[in-house]
């Protein structure tokens, strides 16, 4: 371990701060990348590598939250169970969505994109015409997105083994519960900084990747990412004060 890696460890052991684990996180970013690139060499079709990189980073916050420097063990083999862990659930997470569906999905996403720079209103009349689908489908398709969105974005609780509006459960959810968390997770949302609510917006609502959202904001992937992280975290807060999480 480096002489500068070692005293931000002491640094955040003795005080956990945002700014000491950002520095961290831009230290062992590298690994959360080649990882999810050895990986991306298996995806099945519709998981993109940004997908693993993103949850990756979920992963390496678990694994600098939990790092104990005295015992002795090195950390980045401490780290990249909790990383591939992240990626492996992800996969799995996504995977549960046939084929087809998913690129479908992604060619609806695709599209409203393409008609938004366009200048134009993403609206149903738009996207049948650029996509090629029927109402009936496009309605279905956008509903799987949207379940599919809100399921991922409360990735730090999903490190803990379970998701916020968990879709993908075998045993139907009540629809008044869901409406009603759903109605909790938008309130929480709209509390939220300015600036954190463009980066889940950009990220979930608009499907950008972490690349194109460096783009927008004129800041590095690797800034992107921590953006990303705080803005989770400090919405997985605002849910606790809700008691919500």
């Amino acid at each position: 371990m480096e002489a500068e890696e070692k005293e931000l460890w002491e640094q955040y052991q003795r005080n956990p701060d945002y700014q000491t684990k950002e520095k961290l996180v831009t230290i062992y970013l590298p690994l959360v990348k080649y990882l999810a690139g050895r990986m991306a060499i298996h995806l099945p079709a519709g998981i993109g590598k940004e997908d693993l990189e993103s949850c990756g980073v979920m992963g390496l916050l678990e694994a600098i939250k939990k790092f104990v420097p005295e015992r002795g063990t090195n950390f980045t083999s401490f780290a990249q169970q909790r990383i591939k862990g992240a990626m492996i659930d992800e996969i799995r997470r996504l995977s549960w969505v046939p084929r087809r569906l998913w690129q479908q999905i992604n060619m609806v996403e695709q599209a409203k994109k393409e008609i938004t720079l366009a200048g134009k209103e993403v609206n149903e009349s738009n996207l049948v015409e650029k996509t090629g689908l029927s109402q009936e489908n496009l309605k279905k398709i956008n509903g799987y997105s949207k379940q599919m969105q809100v399921t991922s974005l409360d990735q730090d609780n999903f490190l803990e083994g379970k998701n916020l509006l968990d879709f993908t459960n075998s045993e139907p959810l009540d629809v008044v519960l869901q409406n009603e968390k759903h109605q909790i997770l938008a309130q929480a949302i709209s509390s939220l900084e300015s600036r954190d609510k463009l980066i889940l917006a950009l990220y979930y609502q608009e499907r950008l990747t972490l690349k194109e959202i460096s783009l927008v904001l004129s800041v590095t992937e690797s800034r992107v990412c921590q953006l990303h992280s705080r803005a989770i975290s400090r919405l997985r807060d605002k849910l606790e004060d809700m008691s919500y999480v």
